[in-house]
């Protein structure tokens, strides 16, 4: 709404083109300074999907072990609570920095950009270029210190859930506890990509502003080092954009089979393959994209982040890195078309794994 409006209040929809009119429409420059507001705000959420899925996992594994009450252990559900205010907190903290005031910097003089956003595509060069002239004004250190602090206790909340979900036993220890499925699995592995992505991502945005930002002189080797680790970790991120939703998909795929089977069961042993299939093929990707991107500058990705080779003139390597990145094509798309199927035709009979021990229920007629 607010680029359709800025639009409609004249001149281009970039909020560059502020700078470079002579006049420029007061509304327009509120409208244009709350949409990367709000731009900001949804940098500051994207890890709430991630979030909740393992909100959902540490549950659904407690109802496995505890179908009655089924509630993870007490210090889990209090960094549930510490999790969600973090990040609450975080897209708080840049809406009130906005109604208080405090004016982003800009990283060029017509930059677009405003430092608490960082690098927005890892596709071009000039969004890098911007962050070497960033001079962030003393209230957004202050901002930007703040969610790199909510960030790294997000990241310590989602650690401790993981560990406890893995960890997570039933009131009555003499009972067995209920083996950590195929799925869970998955589910931790995708979150911990993940997590791990967006920490670097935030870590290396957040030293490349310090440096550029405190430091008068920076050698030209420090500003294409940081510069470079900033682009990997963008890259980084495009590529695991997949794992919310490969995340639902094998947690509906659970709930499905669990709701057949009277929470005794699982989804079949080929939909199970097919998860770890898919999410072998997405590491796959990540290691590429953080592998390549290191040893080669040459190295891009596309929109739905899979890693893109153009410009590598060395033909074996370049035949190599298209052979590994069809396969991993195949298998992650196969593996999420194989699940999906799985969901529609399982049955009670059929909600279990054989090789892990399943019990089919009888059929009757």
């Amino acid at each position: 709404v607010l680029k359709s409006m800025a639009q409609l209040l004249g001149q281009s929809c970039l909020p560059g083109s502020i700078q470079e009119i002579d006049r420029p429409n007061a509304l327009r420059v509120a409208v244009l300074n709350w949409e990367e507001c709000f731009q900001v705000c949804t940098s500051a959420i994207a890890l709430a999907p991630m979030v909740c899925i393992l909100f959902m996992t540490s549950r659904l594994r407690a109802l496995e072990i505890d179908p009655k009450e089924g509630r993870p252990q007490w210090w889990a559900e209090e960094l549930f609570k510490v999790c969600t205010t973090a990040v609450v907190s975080q897209v708080m903290m840049v809406l009130g920095a906005q109604l208080a005031g405090c004016k982003s910097a800009r990283v060029k003089a017509v930059g677009s950009r405003p430092v608490t956003r960082g690098v927005l595509s890892a596709l071009g060069e000039s969004d890098l270029e911007e962050l070497s002239c960033a001079e962030a004004q003393n209230s957004e250190r202050m901002i930007i210190g703040i969610r790199v602090v909510l960030a790294v206790i997000i990241h310590c909340c989602v650690a401790g859930i993981c560990v406890s979900t893995i960890i997570m036993e039933g009131k009555d220890l003499g009972k067995p506890v209920p083996p950590f499925g195929p799925t869970l699995v998955s589910i931790i592995l995708l979150c911990s990509m993940y997590f791990v992505v967006y920490l670097g991502l935030l870590l290396t945005q957040a030293t490349s502003i310090a440096v550029f930002s405190l430091t008068s002189t920076v050698s030209q080797a420090a500003v294409a080092t940081l510069l470079r680790l900033v682009r990997l970790f963008k890259m980084a991120e495009c590529t695991i954009r997949f794992c919310p939703m490969l995340s639902l998909l094998f947690l509906g795929a659970r709930e499905r089979a669990l709701l057949l089977s009277g929470f005794k069961g699982s989804p079949q042993c080929w939909a199970q393959d097919a998860m770890y299939a898919s999410v072998a093929a997405l590491l796959t990707q990540l290691l590429m994209v953080l592998g390549a991107g290191i040893l080669s500058e040459n190295v891009t990705v596309d929109q739905v982040g899979s890693p893109r080779w153009a410009r590598i003139k060395y033909v074996p390597g370049k035949f190599f890195l298209e052979l590994v990145k069809a396969i991993a094509f195949v298998a992650l798309y196969g593996g999420v078309i194989t699940v999906g199927v799985s969901v529609l035709v399982i049955r009670p009979e059929t909600a279990g794994c054989l090789r892990l021990g399943f019990i089919p229920i009888p059929m009757s007629f």
